[in-house]
């Protein structure tokens, strides 16, 4: 499971599954969370949050 903290202070879970016997699974699914809570940033800077 990947998660965040947005900065409302809420948390995003971005990737949730099993990870047994995959030896490359952080590898594949950070990068793919990190695009994930990017695609959530812009939302919230469309919705008008300003990080304050």
């Amino acid at each position: 499971m990947l998660y965040a903290f947005d900065p409302r202070r809420c948390a995003i879970l971005l990737i949730g599954g099993g990870k047994t016997g995959q030896d490359r699974w952080y590898h594949e699914y950070v990068p793919l969370a990190e695009r994930l809570y990017d695609e959530h940033l812009e939302v919230l800077k469309k919705e008008g949050f300003d990080n304050g």
